[in-house]
């Protein structure tokens, strides 16, 4: 569904299920689904992707081609927008204590203000952002399973699908296919027709049974729905089995888009989990299959990530027309 004052060639919302029915000329042979990680308002969840053109994330061997059609996934605006302002606060703050701490090393013996930083950042992080970061942690993990169901409904209409996001976003997508291989494991899915059925009151006025009965309705687990999948600065743990599992809910390309100097997300992510491990957006993940990308000449920070994303898809062969 079309949202009134919308600019022309902005991405459409998502509906769940995403609807078919709209103009020919409209649909293409695949889909993009772009997933943002935070926002100011409602618009930005339309903004990173305005630049990427039709051919976001389509193509045969990772080159883009004009052949995809492109939906930017709204989800819980409220939440993304307090997260956003809390962050950018957060900062700003940083960027203060900074200069501060410069100016006290004129005075003070420069070990002991350095040995501070990471325990005062720790503490910071903790009395600022802490909840509000640990609540998207918590909306990403099951909008990602949301929209996984919502592809085996086949939201895609049977058309590659390439999940696409960014921070928050991208720990969406990686939700969204391990719940997709869960699927595949156990065979649940949402039931379909079976395959050359005539639906009652058209044709043959409906599915012809076999000598052995009727079939029974075929079960569509999560394989064979994405095609490609780019996570950007992904707040999850590097622990190689999920990203290996992962991994198997792609046919195509896995990539991960890392920057070692996101002090944003490593403060962040290391004070609302509490693991020692890194997050897979700060360093590469050691798993057969997934191509890691350093972004550290590209974006200068976590917050960089939704401004660069044209530029991001370019570097990796997913880009712009």
């Amino acid at each position: 569904r079309r949202r009134r004052g919308r600019r022309s060639g902005d991405p459409p919302l998502l509906p769940a299920p995403l609807s078919l029915t709209r103009r020919p000329e409209d649909q293409r042979l695949a889909v993009t689904v772009c997933v943002s990680g935070w926002a100011r308002s409602r618009p930005d969840f339309l903004t990173p992707w305005r630049t990427c053109g039709s051919g976001c994330g389509g193509g045969d061997g990772g080159h883009a081609a004009p052949d995809s059609e492109r939906f930017a996934l709204v989800w819980e605006s409220k939440e993304l927008i307090r997260l956003s302002a809390i962050v950018s606060a957060w900062v700003r703050n940083q960027a203060a204590q900074e200069a501060v701490k410069l100016a006290l090393q004129h005075w003070l013996y420069a070990g002991a203000a350095v040995a501070a930083a990471g325990p005062m950042a720790l503490l910071s992080v903790s009395n600022s952002i802490d909840s509000a970061w640990a609540m998207a942690l918590d909306r990403a993990v099951k909008a990602g399973r949301l929209l996984a169901h919502v592809l085996m409904a086949g939201g895609g209409g049977g058309r590659p699908v390439t999940l696409v996001g960014y921070s928050m976003g991208a720990r969406l997508v990686f939700h969204c296919l391990l719940e997709l291989v869960r699927c595949a494991d156990d065979g649940s899915g949402p039931p379909v027709p079976p395959p050359h059925a005539d639906p009652p009151g058209r044709g043959g006025g409906g599915a012809k049974p076999s000598p052995a009965g009727p079939a029974p309705p075929r079960r569509v687990g999560g394989a064979g729905i994405v095609e490609h999948a780019v996570l950007l600065g992904v707040p999850v743990t590097a622990r190689p089995e999920r990203w290996a599992m992962a991994r198997r809910a792609v046919a195509g390309r896995l990539l991960n888009g890392y920057c070692r100097s996101d002090w944003v997300l490593g403060v962040a992510f290391r004070a609302s989990s509490g693991l020692i491990r890194p997050a897979g957006g700060l360093c590469p993940v050691p798993v057969a299959g997934v191509e890691n990308v350093n972004l550290g000449a590209v974006v200068g920070g976590h917050l960089d990530y939704g401004s660069k994303v044209p530029e991001i898809l370019a570097l990796v062969g997913l880009g712009t027309d």
